[in-house]
């Protein structure tokens, strides 16, 4: 398994080796890290960049009638001037 903590990755980014052992380095180095961690994850971040925002605009529209418009008139009652 190939970690790259972020430290080593500022140092590789400035020009060192980051700290990583030289076969690390000769034998996948940061390139064969970064392109494993996108063949194991790279659709779950996806579908995930996508979803997400959309299950938040849908359930803001749901739930602004019922929810967050009698929260807005609470919290402005309260003294606090927020919009949820």
């Amino acid at each position: 398994m190939n970690v790259i903590t972020i430290p080593e990755l500022f140092s590789m980014m400035s020009g060192g080796t980051g700290g990583m052992s030289p076969s690390f380095q000769k034998s996948t180095g940061i390139t064969g890290s970064i392109k494993k961690n996108l063949e194991t994850n790279g659709l779950m971040s996806l579908g995930q960049m996508i979803a997400i925002p959309i299950v938040f605009r849908m359930a803001r529209k749901v739930l602004a009638k019922p929810l967050i418009n009698p929260t807005n008139r609470m919290l402005k009652t309260a003294g606090l001037d927020v919009k949820l």
